[in-house]
């Protein structure tokens, strides 16, 4: 067994010390060479993602298998940027599918489809069918239909020659109810033809009422007027009506284009990551007075957190604290962490001492801010 001071969080007048033990009896190396893959692939030429390297320590190479590749780091976060690959129209599939909808049973055979970047035919599935509406089909059935109608004769006594006087008929006038008429009742409709009539009023001929034409009646004229109800009859037909909706079903494979990008990734890593954090009331109070996070008040309970590497089987996970006092002594505290509950890698504590928290006894001061206060800085050793 051996332990290893990996990484220091040190103060200038305190300082806390994660020391690591293992079984292996080598020496262990503070970092080791990690390799991590990252598949991009996009409907766009050029790529940017930004991944985390846990317990980045440095890069040693980034490759890709076509086109360019960039990256740049912001403490352990790595964005690369792939660009310049080569383009596949059919980089993405998928199966989709979708409907037309219309007044007729008929449809084309197959439609283009366009959306999201995606494209293709796609190409119908089964018949077409009704999705609502109804068909109602014709309808006939005879309607009778019937008008009133008028006739006159007119007449005109006068001497056609050689001494002879007569009635002669000088003209006709009336209703022509022989032609066919149209019927619509708002729902039925169709062409009724004359089926017979009846006359009411039938006035005789001149000749019955004044008698014979002579000189002495010469120039009389004389109406000769009939009144009727002509008749008439047909089949008429209600249309049919076709509030009928279709709908036709497609489907098939659509096509997106973009670019498959294989980047390779060697980077070096620390063995564990340490952290030291306050209790949830300390964060509360320092966030309300503007505080970074690495202030601390003498007198606050330390939470020590740790993730450790795979590099080699951790047994323990220990924490030491020296610091150096308002009276001039020295303050040694040390403390085991415990494995989180559920995970291998991360370790959790508290380091806590009541000198702390008595004035006389007081961890010195490192800033200004107040005579109780405690300024942490990161050194990373490896």
């Amino acid at each position: 067994m051996k332990n290893l001071v990996l990484k220091t969080i040190a103060i200038v007048s305190a300082s806390l010390f994660f020391i690591i033990s293992d079984s292996d009896v080598t020496e262990a190396a503070p970092i080791k060479l990690e390799h991590r893959t990252e598949h991009m692939e996009s409907d766009t030429t050029r790529q940017v993602r930004t991944i985390k390297l846990p317990f980045f320590y440095g890069v040693k190479s980034v490759t890709v298998n076509n086109g360019t590749i960039e990256y740049s780091m912001n403490g352990d976060k790595m964005t690369i940027i792939a660009d310049n690959g080569t383009w596949n129209p059919y980089q993405y599939s998928q199966y989709v599918t979708d409907s037309r909808t219309g007044s007729s049973s008929s449809f084309p055979s197959t439609i283009y489809y366009s959306r999201d970047k995606y494209t293709g035919n796609l190409y119908a599935v089964g018949g077409s069918y009704v999705i609502s509406g109804e068909y109602i089909p014709s309808h006939s059935k005879q309607a009778t239909d019937s008008k009133p109608g008028w006739g006159e004769s007119y007449w005109a006594c006068f001497e056609h020659g050689n001494g002879y006087y007569g009635w002669s008929k000088t003209g006709d006038a009336g209703t022509d109810q022989r032609a066919p008429i149209w019927y619509d009742d708002g729902v039925y409709s169709g062409w009724l033809y004359r089926s017979g009539y009846t006359t009411h009023r039938s006035d005789p001929p001149p000749s019955a009422i004044y008698g014979s034409c002579d000189e002495t009646t010469a120039g009389s004229t004389y109406t000769q007027r009939t009144e009727h109800t002509g008749y008439w009859s047909g089949t008429v037909t209600k249309p049919p009506v076709d509030t009928r909706v279709w709908q036709q079903d497609y489907a098939g494979t659509v096509y997106k284009g973009g670019t498959y990008y294989i980047v390779d990734i060697e980077y070096y890593s620390f063995t564990f990551d340490p952290m030291v954090d306050h209790t949830e009331k300390w964060k509360e109070y320092h966030r309300q007075l503007g505080h970074p996070n690495e202030y601390f008040y003498s007198g606050e309970k330390f939470i020590l957190k740790a993730d450790v590497n795979d590099i080699y089987d951790v047994q323990s996970v220990t924490v030491n604290f020296i610091g150096e006092q308002v009276n001039g002594n020295m303050l040694r505290l040390s403390t085991e962490l415990s494995p989180l509950s559920g995970y291998t890698d991360k370790y959790i504590g508290e380091l806590y001492d009541s000198s702390m928290s008595k004035p006389e006894t007081f961890l010195k001061p490192t800033v200004d801010d107040s005579e109780k206060s405690v300024y942490f800085c990161l050194l990373l050793y490896g």
